[in-house]
């Protein structure tokens, strides 16, 4: 391999290792997919290295040994610093670690480039130019950070062809070939920019979730599942119009940009999305059925990158809710009509913390025959049963995970604590419980709004096991 690394090095959260774990058929498509990106970079760049999320070297190319002068086992493991790569500007002064490009990146979100000089360990300096491209899971959780290197020497400071393809792979989903969420994100900071200067001109977000997803990787397994996001891309891509953008958001959700459309255009253009998606054939497999909920938002005077989503995930959070496979939307007055908007709903005391609580009617041994239920669908940890007190814990904060609208288990831990209430059933051993909920993040989850709605649904249906009032 050009690259430091085996992928027997690399476990679930992107660190080395030093033993072999098995892993799954999605993790290994998912390891094949990385390691075929980063034969991609050492042919179209000098030189590359990945840093994990504590800024520790992960990856040293040997491209990057070649132009730097310092080798793999020097490298791998120590913490990044300007001063360590001897980042300088083109008058000799040295680059502080705040002003670098991958702090840039780190703190926007978004690649940043620059030019600079780099010392060798063993000769003089280099003039590169930098990219720093954050990395991110599906769960919107920050991973590390990739640096590419061009020699600019060699180049004689031209941009090569090959350097604009790989500028357009980095704004592409690897799996669709749709825009990303980065490349998402940035059109539609654009977007709001021009809805600023021209309130009259519109634009609207579509958000689109597959149905049912988890479903089709669990049935049918997880290349029949990478099937139909393929699909999903090149159907909504061929439905759109021209001058509308589609990316992908993560996992099984996608986004349509629609410039210059008005919320009435776009539910009707989302909606012909929904009923010619239910009337196709999807993922290879004659009898697969795939369906699609729709969340629809046009943007309104005061909004921002992030009002406008999330009103729009809203809406298909909507959706999803009022049983899938149709298209719900939402504008800032529906949500005040709600008390959904943040301003007009009090603040819980702890934004990571979700309670709740709903009384069942059950038999003695029935609870533990419920919880069984909802334990085994989910996968979940049991780190402390009592009578009165269980502990569950779901998901997993790993590279793979999505704390979204993801059919799969959000990481979380909850807490059921059981009590009776007087009314036992007369001639019964049925008994009447009052049973308190609390969820709380595993891991760091970017926004606690997200957390509150994905906790709201996760105690709705954990209710529906036990048949709640």
């Amino acid at each position: 391999l050009p690259f430091a690394a085996q992928p027997s090095e690399i476990n679930d959260g992107g660190r080395l290792r030093g033993g072999k774990c098995p892993i799954d058929d999605h993790e290994a498509m998912s390891i094949r997919q990385i390691f075929t990106y980063l034969f991609t970079l050492e042919g179209l760049y000098d030189g590359f290295h990945l840093l994990d999320a504590d800024r520790n070297f992960l990856i040293w190319s040997r491209g990057a040994d070649s132009l730097l002068g310092r080798r793999i086992q020097d490298m791998r493991g120590q913490p990044w610093s300007c001063r360590l790569l001897g980042y300088r500007d083109f008058q000799g002064q040295a680059i502080h670690d705040d002003d670098c490009p991958l702090r840039q990146a780190m703190d926007s979100g978004r690649t940043t480039m620059s030019q600079m000089e780099a010392l060798r360990a063993d000769g003089p300096p280099v003039r590169l130019e930098l990219q720093a491209i954050p990395l991110y899971d599906d769960d919107d959780v920050f991973q590390g950070v990739a640096e590419v290197f061009r020699d600019l020497a060699r180049s004689g400071g031209k941009r090569p062809q090959e350097f604009r393809e790989l500028k357009l792979k980095a704004t592409r989903d690897a799996l669709t070939n749709v825009a990303n969420r980065g490349e998402l994100e940035t059109q539609l900071t654009a977007l709001v920019g021009e809805f600023v200067r021209n309130p009259n001109e519109p634009f609207s977000v579509i958000f689109a979730d597959a149905d049912h997803f988890k479903l089709v990787n669990d049935t049918y397994g997880h290349q029949v599942g990478d099937q139909v996001l393929i699909d999903l891309a090149k159907l909504f891509t061929r439905e759109t119009y021209s001058g509308e953008l589609v990316g992908r958001y993560g996992g099984e959700e996608f986004v349509v940009l629609c410039p210059g459309t008005d919320l009435e255009q776009a539910v009707r253009r989302a909606e012909r999305l929904r009923s010619t998606l239910q009337d196709s054939k999807i993922g290879g497999v004659e009898r697969l059925k795939i369906t699609a909920s729709f969340g629809v938002a046009q943007s309104e005077p005061g909004d921002s990158v992030e009002s406008v989503l999330r009103r729009a995930d809203k809406a298909l959070y909507t959706a999803k809710e009022k049983g899938r496979n149709r298209t719900c939307s939402l504008t800032n007055a529906d949500m005040l009509q709600e008390g959904r908007v943040q301003q007009a709903v009090a603040k819980p005391a702890d934004p990571w913390l979700y309670s709740s609580g709903f009384n069942a009617v059950v038999g003695s041994e029935m609870v533990v025959y419920k919880l069984g239920g909802f334990v085994s669908d989910y996968e979940a940890l049991l780190p402390e049963v009592t009578t009165e007190r269980v502990i569950m814990r779901i998901g997993s904060p790993s590279w793979f995970s999505r704390f979204s609208w993801n059919p799969e288990p959000p990481p979380v831990e909850i807490e059921l604590i059981m009590a009776g209430l007087a009314d036992r059933r007369a001639n019964s051993n049925l008994q009447r419980l009052h049973i308190s909920v609390n969820v709380r993040p595993r891991g760091w989850v970017r926004d606690s709004q997200t957390f509150q709605d994905r906790a709201h649904t996760l105690v709705n249906e954990l209710k529906q096991y036990f048949a709640a009032d």
